[in-house]
């Protein structure tokens, strides 16, 4: 068993709220290395984890209009559950996501708050990180390539997903490297940037395991 990372992308007034909950399986690999000690060289075995497997167990949407305290209740019953406990929060903390992110810390959890940026390099500050769109884009996308992120439950969703990812691709390319904006207007996002949230965080933060006072 993995370790879990729950990804929410905010929707607003006209759009979805979508939820994706990955887990984390790390790969470790066994192999053996010339060691040097004086004039004497041996071969010692040595461990070391490759990059994680990533299991999508769960895609969903909150209904169109559906409030954000309702949205945050949902979230903390969820993570409440056995198989959850212990899981990693990662919420879209841009735009009116920011707002949304104090909703989640007053209702006890203790949200990763991911600011999508046009930047170069990712950084935390205050309480927030900034990640430039194209590393949570490689964060699906390299996965996605070395078949290390599959999607493990059959729904209808499955499908929608891969539309937003084909109309989605499309809008990187026009977009380049304008405002996060550019490439959020028209159709529906939200599947695609729940998985890279989970993903992104998956693949760079350590998710941490119980009790929940245990820092990242």
């Amino acid at each position: 068993m993995g370790q879990y990372v729950v990804g929410i992308d905010l929707g607003q007034a006209n759009d979805f709220t979508a939820i994706s909950v990955i887990e984390r399986l790390p790969q470790m690999v066994t192999e053996k290395k010339p060691v040097r000690m004086g004039a004497d060289t041996f071969m010692k075995t040595v461990t070391a984890e490759k990059p994680p497997h990533l299991h999508c167990r769960q895609l969903g949407r909150a209904d169109l209009g559906t409030k954000y305290p309702e949205i945050v209740r949902k979230t903390k019953a969820m993570l409440e559950t056995p198989q959850l406990d212990g899981a990693v929060l990662v919420v879209d903390a841009t735009g009116v996501g920011r707002g949304v992110v104090d909703y989640f810390r007053e209702a006890g959890l203790r949200p990763v708050a991911v600011h999508i940026t046009s930047g170069a390099t990712a950084h935390y500050d205050n309480g927030f990180w900034y990640v430039p769109k194209r590393d949570l884009v490689a964060a699906a996308q390299v996965p996605l390539q070395d078949k290390r992120l599959v999607f493990t439950q059959t729904s209808e969703l499955n499908e929608t997903l891969v539309r937003e990812m084909q109309a989605f691709k499309i809008k990187i390319t026009a977009a380049a490297n304008d405002t996060y904006g550019a490439w959020r207007e028209g159709e529906h996002d939200d599947l695609i940037f729940a998985v890279m949230l989970a993903s992104w965080a998956a693949q760079r933060i350590k998710p941490r395991t119980p009790p929940r006072s245990r820092e990242y």
